[in-house]
């Protein structure tokens, strides 16, 4: 299973360049990195319970986030302290998104049925403010978003509607004696600084949930363990298999009853004696049901209860980020149907019609001009005089056409493309001069610049000011606007 979000491309009508791309540099607290840890309850059903997470910083991963007279503070991990349990309320996450297209979701305490806003701005601490958790949350003041690198343990947990501020564990630097017991937290312009650093990230503790599929983390890859499969077999002749994570190399195990969440546990790697003879780790595949493969993933040793994305039903909205995984009894919904396919590389889908064309002019894709290292270029000019051709020599200008020239020769390096886009969906490139090796970088209000670009990529595409994108088209020329990836307000001009 996985949950997908599509965002809509937005037609930009009066400039005729520009590209964006979100990209996962985002700001974070001058102070410190979070994250989110999964409190599963494994005594009880958690039907009707909703999933709490723990957020904690990364400059002290002993303390989670929790309140203490009215105010939010870092306290001494406590997992029995409610103070420290929290709801991540995302029914607004799919019409509710930041500026680079992240949903929003609310932390509302369990203790005290509160959620943390963030009202006075700055370097002030954040605030509870009342939550119904029953209603429709329109309170901008206490929407939050998550960002990050995709993999990355911490992530920076900034505000919905200025995502330059960010949670914060005010004054917990190093220079000041690191996190204490009572660190207020707050907000804070992102700075740059070490433990600043993108810092706020959603893990599962011991439990297995539902994530956006994501084919770079390990976590989401799962080993397939069948050496006993001829030997162990279910009722109904189906053979038995171990599911062993990757990253964690723990096994899935079921529990005793349905409406409970499956656990993890470690597993033994080297002969899988004790595993697989362990009956609560054994599950079997049963009959195709539907024509779509998707199967149900049965207890081996009762398989009346089938792995369940508990609570995932259409009629309870469906499954969403942290949906937790459990039995219950075959019901043939389709929160009991799974699929499984072999994690290969993502391969970046083909670039979107542009604006950029090649020497004749022609479209993207029509008999393009090849440089001498087998890249594509392309000729880039203006709508108001295509007479012209973006040119670099020191700065970049527009200059009259000369195919011949090699200054107006560009290379469209879209290498990230699937992995950094806009805000509205579009994928992130880097023009990069034939001649002289260099990409155009972006600054507000200010000339474009030419500057080293590293050829393998890395260092380039990370920088979000060498990153661009190509809006949908303003007319029926084929013209489109080049916009600034993380600021698609901004395009590129000329004077």
């Amino acid at each position: 299973m996985k949950t997908t979000t599509r965002r809509k491309n937005k037609n930009i009508e009066n400039q005729n360049h520009h590209n964006h791309c979100h990209h996962h540099h985002h700001h974070g607290p001058q102070h410190h990195h979070h994250y989110f840890h999964n409190h599963s309850h494994r005594e009880e059903p958690l039907l009707g319970k909703p999933t709490t997470y723990a957020v904690h910083c990364k400059a002290g991963p002993g303390y989670a986030l929790s309140t203490r007279g009215g105010a939010v503070i870092l306290a001494p991990v406590d997992r029995s302290d409610e103070h420290q349990h929290w709801f991540k309320e995302d029914k607004l996450s799919a019409w509710v998104k930041d500026e680079h297209g992240f949903p929003s979701f609310s932390l509302v305490n369990k203790a005290t049925g509160k959620a943390v806003g963030h009202h006075a701005g700055a370097g002030r601490p954040v605030e509870l403010v009342p939550h119904d958790r029953d209603g429709v949350q329109l309170d901008g003041s206490v929407l939050w978003t998550v960002a990050g690198e995709d993999g990355d343990e911490f992530k920076a947990i900034r505000m919905q509607n200025s995502v330059r501020l960010n949670m914060d564990a005010l004054g917990g630097v190093k220079e000041s004696g690191g996190i204490r017991d009572g660190t207020v937290v707050g907000v804070w312009e992102w700075n740059g600084g070490d433990n600043q650093h993108a810092g706020f990230s959603l893990k599962a503790d011991g439990a297995v949930f539902l994530a956006p599929n994501d084919p770079s983390d390990p976590r989401q890859r799962w080993v397939k363990e069948d050496r006993r499969s001829a030997l162990v077999r279910d009722k109904d002749g189906f053979p038995s298999f171990v599911l062993v994570n990757k990253a964690t190399r723990q096994a899935i195990k079921h529990p005793d009853g349905a409406r409970k969440p499956v656990k993890l546990v470690p597993y033994d790697d080297e002969d899988g004696e004790g595993a697989v003879l362990d009956g609560s780790l054994l599950w079997t595949a049963g009959d195709v049901a539907g024509d779509d493969g998707c199967k149900a993933i049965r207890a081996q040793n009762n398989t009346s209860l089938c792995m369940d994305a508990l609570k995932g039903t259409k009629k309870l909205g469906g499954v969403r980020e942290g949906t937790v995984v459990g039995m219950w009894e075959w019901n043939e919904g389709d929160n009991q149907l799974w699929s499984r396919c072999r994690q290969r590389q993502q391969q970046p889908p083909p670039p979107p019609l542009s604006l950029l064309r090649t020497q004749q002019p022609r479209r993207l894709g029509e008999d393009d001009t090849t440089s001498a290292d087998n890249k594509q270029t392309y000729r880039v000019y203006c709508k108001a005089d295509a007479g012209f051709s973006l040119t670099a020599d020191g700065a970049v200008f527009l200059a009259p056409n000369d195919p011949a020239d090699p200054r107006q020769h560009w290379v469209k390096e879209g290498r990230r493309s699937a992995l950094v886009t806009d805000k509205d969906g579009f994928p992130s490139f880097a023009l990069v001069n034939k001649a002289t090796g260099q990409a155009i970088k972006h600054g507000p209000r200010t000339p474009v610049k030419l500057v080293p670009y590293d050829d393998d990529g890395e260092g380039a595409v990370l920088d979000g000011s060498l990153l661009w994108t190509a809006a949908d088209v303003a007319g029926d020329d084929g013209y489109k606007a080049i916009r600034v990836q993380n600021n698609t307000l901004l395009c590129a001009w000329t004077h």
